[in-house]
């Protein structure tokens, strides 16, 4: 279960992150929505459509491909972390300029990301 330390460690780097944004006054963004900020406020419907992202991510690392299981480490950690900051302060906090069309993002939303593709491209290979 090497992938849970990975989890561990990106969910614990994000956090940190996210809180030094906050403790020293650096610019940031609250991201009350869901997508980058695309689909405004929706309140419990982002904390429940986290769980269940969270909850389908966890299904899919119980498949033993080490690629897949890299991949699904990354996006959970990054699932995780947005999942803790919405429930705990009610928005997300993005801090790293130059997202997609110009919003701000953070280090969940690049595990995501990389996980995201990850998952993709071992769907694809399993596929062919």
């Amino acid at each position: 279960y090497t992938y849970s330390f990975v989890v561990l460690f990106l969910l614990f780097t994000d956090i940190l992150t996210k809180w030094l944004v906050t403790v020293f006054g650096f610019s940031y963004s609250r991201n009350y929505g869901l997508f980058f900020g695309f689909i405004g406020n929706r309140g419990s419907l982002s904390l429940i459509f986290g769980a269940i992202s969270i909850l389908a991510v966890v299904i899919f690392l119980r498949k033993r491909d080490t690629f897949r299981v890299w991949s699904g480490a990354f996006f959970l950690s990054g699932a995780l972390g947005n999942y803790f900051t919405k429930l705990f302060l009610g928005y997300v906090i993005d801090f790293l300029p130059g997202g997609f069309m110009g919003n701000f993002f953070n280090l969940s939303d690049i595990y995501l990301f990389l996980g995201l593709i990850g998952i993709v491209i071992s769907e694809m290979r399993r596929a062919t």
